[in-house]
């Protein structure tokens, strides 16, 4: 499912079917121009081709040929704008459509060669001197032609463009064959001697349109190529472009190092669902301790992996079919927990199913997911294995394998599933924030007016777009959905949700009674929503952009290109380049509520340069959107995110994110932007409330534990669930994460860690239904009967004993639990200027149960009749804030488990009175022009209030070591462990900044405030604060 995002970002924007229009013919630009020289007699356009009548998306002075220099290299970027520009510079009919060029350019491209586009062109400009000279009139913002005495002047000189491309950046093979379809080499110059130099030692060689070249290279790395036109005259056009060439001996290493399948199968679902009909591949990869047989199959079911993005031109196994994430993908990521995946190879085989076309909706892949089971029970029955199947859908993958063992029960199929495990699911729905889609919307609006299925294949992401524009799967998965007019329309998303809640989740079959678990890779925020997801301001390309945000939300797409950023970083920034775009660009996709802005705001100005006056500038495209004010801010949710990746998959830090903003800099743009962003909802990946409950900002910030699941009806339906330390790379495993699901699959006991009268006990993984008896190491604190019933008699821990006999052997299996709940003592200390209530257990063999159970809490004081409503905590502390009058009050506390069962209450009687008084004891401590300054002070001493004095002045609580004050650096007054003292104004501020305010207020300096403040803390010995003072001071004139 890492391919997900892309797709979600680019879904929306095909609601309607209409005719495209090629940017080079923006309607803003294109009229303009057209009213400016529709005047001029265009048969005596030299060439028909006028520069200053061009779009110009590429500045032709750059692309002149005279030079080779670090501001003129050519890639597809630039090589696609020269094209257009030259194709809008004609006055008469096109000499090509730009799209058939590059369209052809993609399908003839394939690993190991290198199809050369070319572009080779005299074209005419008027000069610069043609307004002084009369060669042309120019009047009411249009252009004439000019004639004195009867005689038409001419206005014209000739210049010429030179640019060559490769469709690929990439190129992996030692011997690259480069050719020049005379389909892709587009040129009016017909005199000259064309020479290319592909930088393999062999300098220029001759070639021209539809001939061809063979390369060799003998390593691997970046490679100049050039290319050098001779013309009528005898002088030269230059041209060079850059590529990366990966030789042979690097991917037959990288191919070694890969995992692949002991043999692979095709598939068709048995089934269509609503006329779609799945494909797809099961390749299996056989356990180590037992080779080409199965014995316990380990079923992965991938998510969501359009192949239309597989680099084509270096699939995994030399097949595309197997898309982005395959078994390599999925084992490679696993055996970097080397014990844990030893165990896992060496009794289970892994078996990945693939899906052929992951963009169909999900019941129509969730037939083919049961295909595929059935198949394997097959082959399970034909090789005598009786082991049950263990399912693990990642992502997407998890939809699928949920609806589709469902599906099978609902129609009494077997599946013989005794585990299913779902890794960062969205069962309630995947998130892209609302910027990125509607900057997505923004780009593809400025490209075309509407969006046809079927457009010619560039090769470029706009393409790319077409055949996955109606996916069914993004659509029914993406919580927040963007129509083509930036209008949020989720409908499609709640029909999906409502059928899957419906649906319910799979329970097993032959009698036996399956687990379903979850994993999620999140539960902290991902970002704090401080800066833009993306801002870019300065002259860009369009595509370069949207390749960036394109890369940003789509991990691995362009990864080849990315990969070259972080190695070789002239490569990827070509489409930075000065001259290869002349749009001023401004785009800024935000999360919501940053710094007050629109979510989406995107400009587009045209710098249009004439030698013969000055340069025009013109708005010819605007984009802005807001967000709705009821949504949900899913941007600063918990969860796992998607994040920049490089060639590898691998995280870019933020190190190198900011690399990147410096290696824009050097070209005059300016940009910023995160790493990362939220993707699937911690509730989401464990669906709390399983659909069937309203969820609340505070519902999606909660943190969830996975040794206390939160209760009905917010609760998860799972029977565990595994939840990483903070927020992690979507569907990643983490160090202890395969530990856990081995914990999962295996036979072991299974119930409460904290028991009560009436917790239940069973065999986890019971496949074979043996006989249990039970039995407990200590019955007189608590008995277990035959169904595993436990009986409570006292408070203890103790050891539940579940035994069977398994061919004639006895085989135990033991589980320590807490019957009960350990006793308590509340104590208390002073803590960040409050008397903090701890809970402590008295009992040290309870100490491993209590990240099991959680605590209540409510306060009663004595000048009140009532008490405070029970309050939770995770922690076992809570908070009593201290009253200046007298604050004498009892805490509870009691302990429950994740059952909802609860202790009796312990409580505490204690004076919350502040320790400290003031003198002065007004908010305020007030000067005029008669204070001494070196003599104004501040007294604390022992509250009056505070009953048991003795206790106030003796207890080392109150008593203090240090006061730190705001009022500067590291500023302290330390003090000999005291309960009463002095504080001079003057050491409240550093470099004698109360002095200095005083004198400038009693002198009317202008400006000058009439109040000063700093924050004192008064700690004790332990470091914690006793007590914080507000000192205020204000200046009064008497």
């Amino acid at each position: 499912m890492k391919n997900i995002i892309f797709l979600l970002c680019c879904i929306f924007y095909m609601s309607a079917l209409g005719q495209s229009h090629f940017v080079e013919d923006t309607p803003e630009v294109r009229n303009w121009l057209d009213n400016m020289f529709q005047h001029l007699d265009k048969s005596k356009i030299p060439h028909g081709l006028l520069r200053d009548y061009a779009f110009e998306l590429a500045d032709l002075d750059i692309y002149n040929g005279k030079e080779l220099n670090d501001s003129n290299y050519v890639d597809r970027v630039a090589f696609e704008n020269l094209l257009r520009t030259v194709r809008s510079s004609s006055v008469g009919a096109k000499p090509f459509n730009a799209e058939e060029v590059l369209a052809t350019q993609h399908s003839l491209s394939g690993r190991g060669k290198g199809i050369i586009g070319v572009v080779l062109y005299q074209y005419s400009y008027i000069r610069e001197d043609a307004l002084s000279s009369h060669l042309i009139r120019y009047e009411n913002e249009q252009v004439f032609d000019n004639e004195v005495n009867g005689v038409w002047q001419n206005p014209y000189s000739i210049g010429y463009t030179l640019g060559f491309s490769a469709q690929d950046t990439v190129f992996y093979g030692s011997n690259i064959s480069y050719s020049f379809p005379a389909s892709i080499w587009k040129s009016n110059v017909t005199s000259g001697k064309v020479e290319f130099d592909a930088d393999d030692g062999r300098g220029y060689v001759s070639v021209s349109s539809g001939s061809s070249y063979q390369g060799s290279y003998s390593s691997t790395g970046v490679k100049h190529l050039k290319m050098r036109v001779r013309l009528a005259d005898g002088s030269y056009l230059y041209s060079h472009s850059l590529v990366k060439v990966i030789t042979d001996n690097v991917i037959t290493r990288t191919e070694a190092a890969k995992f692949k399948p002991d043999r692979c199968v095709d598939i068709t679902a048995s089934l269509p669902y609503n006329g779609e009909k799945a494909s797809g591949r099961i390749s299996y990869l056989y356990s180590t301790g037992s080779p080409g047989k199965l014995t316990k199959p380990f079923i992965v079911m991938e998510g969501f992996d359009p192949l239309e993005f597989v680099d084509d031109a270096n699939p995994y196994m030399g097949d595309e079919k197997f898309g982005n994430t395959n078994l390599h993908t999925f084992v490679n990521g696993l055996s970097q927990r080397y014990a844990a995946f030893n165990k896992l190879r060496s009794e289970y085989d892994i078996i990945y199913i693939d899906l052929f076309d992951s963009k169909l909706s999900i019941q129509a892949n969730a037939r083919l997911f049961e295909s595929a089971i059935e198949l394997i029970n097959q082959e399970k029955a034909s090789c005598g294995c009786t082991e049950k199947n263990i399912v693990m859908g990642q992502s997407m993958g998890g939809l699928i394998a949920r609806y589709g063992l469902k599906e099978m029960e609902n129609l009494s199929h077997i599946h013989d599933v005794s585990l299913l495990f779902c890794q960062d699911t969205p069962h309630l729905g995947a998130h892209v924030p609302l910027g990125i889609l509607q900057g997505m919307n923004g780009i593809l609006r400025f490209y075309y007016d509407k969006w046809i299925i079927g457009r010619l294949a560039l090769g470029d992401f706009k393409s790319k777009i077409s055949p996955v524009l109606y996916s069914n799967a993004a659509r029914q998965m993406l919580i927040n959905y963007v129509d083509d007019n930036g209008n949020v329309d989720n409908s499609y998303h709640t029909v999906w949700q409502r059928e899957l809640t419906k649906m319910g989740y799979p329970e097993g079959d032959n009698g036996y009674k399956m687990r379903v678990v979850s994993i999620s890779n999140g539960q902290t925020p991902v970002i704090d929503c401080r800066k833009p997801y993306i801002y870019v301001d300065g002259r860009a390309s369009t595509k370069i952009l949207s390749d960036i945000l394109m890369e940003f939300v789509a991990p691995n797409f362009f990864a080849s290109v990315l990969g070259i950023a972080l190695q070789d970083w002239q490569v990827f920034l070509l489409g930075f380049l000065p001259g290869s775009s002349t749009l001023l660009l401004h785009f800024e996709a935000n999360p919501i509520g940053y710094d007050g802005r629109s979510v989406c705001n995107m400009y587009l100005r045209y710098v249009k340069k004439f030698l013969w006056m000055i340069k025009i500038r013109r708005t010819v495209f605007s984009y802005q959107r807001d967000y709705p004010l009821s949504m949900i801010n899913y941007d600063k949710m918990p969860g796992s995110y998607y994040e920049l990746s490089n060639a590898n998959g691998a995280a870019i830090s933020s190190d190198q994110a900011e690399r990147w903003v410096q290696l824009f800099t050097r070209y005059n743009l300016t940009t910023n932007f995160e790493n990362k962003l939220m993707f699937i909802p911690t509730v989401s990946s464990l669906d709390i409330g399983e659909g069937k409950v309203e969820l609340t900002q505070s519902d999606y910030e909660k943190k969830y534990l996975m040794n206390f699941p939160p209760a009905s009806p917010k609760h998860t339906p799972f029977d565990a669930f595994y939840i990483t330390d903070g927020s992690t790379y979507h569907t990643s495993f983490e160090p202890t994460m395969l530990d856990w699901m081995l914990e999962q699959m295996k036979v072991t006991v299974d119930g409460p860690e904290v028991a009560t009268d009436g917790s239940r006990y069973t065999i986890r993984n019971n496949t074979m239904n043996y006989n249990i008896t039970w039995n407990t190491s200590d019955e007189s604190v608590a008995t277990v009967d035959n169904t595993g019933t436990l009986s409570m008699k006292k408070y203890g821990v103790i050891t539940i004993t579940a035994s069977c006999v398994i061919n004639n052997v006895t085989t135990k299996f033991h589980k320590k639990i807490m019957v009960g709940f350990p006793p308590f003592v509340l104590e208390w200390r002073m803590e960040v200027s409050a008397y903090m209530v701890s809970a402590r257990c008295i009992d040290s063999k309870a100490e491993t149960f209590l990240k099991n159970i959680q605590y209540e809490w409510k306060l009663k004081r004595d000048s009140e009749s009532s008490t405070s409503d029970w309050s939770q905590t995770i922690d076992p502390w809570w908070g009593v804030m201290p009253t200046q009058k007298t604050n004498k009050v009892t805490v509870y506390m009691r302990v429950f488990n994740a059952e909802g069962i609860r202790s009796n209450p312990v409580f505490l009687n204690m004076d919350a009175t502040a320790p400290f008084e003031f003198e002065p004891h007004t908010p305020n401590f007030e000067v005029s022009q008669y204070t001494n300054p070196f003599t104004a002070s501040l007294d604390f001493f022992p509250n009056p209030q505070y009953e048991d004095q003795e206790v106030l002045v003796n207890n080392d609580e109150f008593k203090i070591r240090r006061v730190e004050s705001s009022g500067g650096n590291y500023l302290y007054i330390d003090f000999n462990l005291v309960t009463s003292g002095t504080i001079f104004l003057e050491d409240c501020w550093s470099r004698g900044g109360f002095l200095t305010w005083f004198n400038m207020v009693k002198g009317g300096g202008v400006g000058s405030t009439r109040e000063i403040m700093a924050i004192l803390l008064f700690k004790n010995n332990y470091g914690r604060i006793v007590y914080r003072k507000v000192l205020r001071v204000r200046y009064f004139r008497l």
